[in-house]
This record gives C-alpha cells, structure tokens and sequence, in this order.
C-alpha cells in the first residue's frame, strides 16, 4: 500500500489548524475516537477523529460512526453537534474500523509498535501538533517526500 501524500498533507495542515483554532463544540483527547463530554464540553476527539469529521475526507469515505445504546448498530455522524445523539463511537472506512481504517485511508504502513503509530489512543498529553510532526516524520521516512 502506498502512502497518500495529498491526504497526509492534508491531515498534517489540518491538525496544524487544531493547534491553534479547534474544530467549534470539540476537544482534542487522544483516548477517544470520539467521545461527548457533555452539553456544555462538547465532543472529545483524537487525531483520526477529528480527520473523520473533516468534510473533504468524509467525501472520500473516512467515517465517524455512532451507537447510541452500544448494541443499536453504528450510524454515521457528520458533526460535532450529531454526535451528542449517540454515547459510543468509532472511525471507519471501506469496512475497517479503528487503527486498521486510518492505516488504510492514509496509505501508512501498520507499524510494528505502537510508539511509531500516531493513531495509539493512550497518549494523554498529545496535542495535534505532536501528531502532526509524527505524520510528518512517518511520511519522510517512508517516502523521503516533506508534507
């Protein structure tokens, strides 16, 4: 599988944005998918959250999909204001979900450990410029390209 560079780089600047000026009604947390953090928090996301509720990869097929009573079966949520309809979700594309969907939609290889990936959930203290930067380093170690 080969690395998407247009997609990268567009993640890559669109966690640059998240850096200063977050998506309205969400908070960048890198232990949820997506996660509602209540009427007056918002929505809690991690990076590839965030990337499957900017529109022009939903376009091209990255998904947030929610369950309300985790056993209703997964619908798809465009916004941060749809999510306050449901109580659990994930990311999705082309039938893969979590890790394996961001892998597939960037084109990254899956890494074999998990401190190379910049999908791992259990970063508490990643902001999206620390993910941005790792993005960045994976694509010029793998292709030798500057995103």
């Amino acid at each position: 599988m080969a690395i998407n560079l247009e997609r990268c780089r567009m993640f890559a600047k669109l966690l640059d944005k998240l850096s200063i000026d977050p998506l309205p009604g969400t908070q960048f947390n890198m232990n949820h998918w997506g996660k509602l953090r209540g009427e007056s928090c918002g929505t809690a996301a991690c990076a590839l959250g965030h990337a499957a509720l900017f529109e022009p990869f939903q376009k091209e097929g990255l998904e947030m999909k929610g369950d309300k009573y985790w056993n209703e079966g997964y619908k798809t949520v465009k916004t941060p204001e749809d999510m306050k309809s449901y109580n659990d979700f994930q990311v999705c594309y082309k039938g893969l979900s979590a890790y394996e969907a961001g892998y597939a939609f960037f084109g990254i290889p899956k890494p074999d450990s998990t401190e190379y990936s910049f999908f791992y959930p259990r970063r508490n203290n990643s902001t999206p410029a620390d993910v941005a930067r790792n993005l960045r380093a994976i694509v010029k170690a793998e292709t030798g390209e500057e995103i």
